[in-house]
């Protein structure tokens, strides 16, 4: 049980050592992203996008992600992409200290034995689509289905009991 305890807080330190050197590292990206020229820009860009897809699944990319959007990486039209530009230099200058303080980890922050609860997913799902549904800077690459969000949204009341109807509405519709 004391080699596994060792073993244990081995993994822990490593784990906590990689989270501060992506740190250090996605903070260093964001510096240089005030830093580049035109001619660096591109080759700053692809070397975080590198970065997001070479680290894996050993990290939340989500939350990588979501560092570099906040701090002045733009993802592409098509997220599949990765980032495709950055923002304007002073944004990022005036935002890198607050990079610095913010771990990326926490921006998509995953919770360990978190039940899942279908109705809470369904109401997220709602809510989502109905976000997109309005988001017209990106709307050439959302395909929302209006009448199937309507008859999904049909399905719970906002108490959040499943309305019978709304449950034959949604049969009925994806027999369509």
């Amino acid at each position: 049980m004391k080699e596994l305890k060792a073993s244990i807080n081995d993994a822990l330190t490593s784990a906590n050592t990689m989270k501060k050197k992506v740190q250090i590292a996605a903070a260093a990206c964001v510096y240089m992203a005030s830093k580049v020229n035109k001619k660096e820009t591109q080759d700053l860009i692809d070397m975080v996008n590198d970065m997001v897809v070479d680290l894996g699944d050993g990290i939340r990319s989500k939350g990588l992600i979501a560092f570099f959007s906040k701090f002045g990486f733009v993802l592409a039209e098509d997220v599949k992409e990765g980032f495709s530009k950055l923002r304007d230099k002073k944004y990022i200058e005036d935002n890198y200290q607050m990079a610095r303080a913010t771990f990326w980890w926490e921006l998509s922050p995953e919770a360990a034995f978190k039940d899942y609860d279908f109705k809470d997913a369904l109401r997220k799902l709602i809510k989502t689509a109905k976000a997109k549904a309005t988001d017209e800077e990106h709307a050439d690459n959302i395909t929302i289905d209006m009448d199937m969000l309507e008859v999904v949204k049909q399905l719970l009341e906002p108490n959040g009991k499943v309305k019978a109807d709304g449950a034959m509405a949604l049969v009925q519709r994806l027999a369509a």
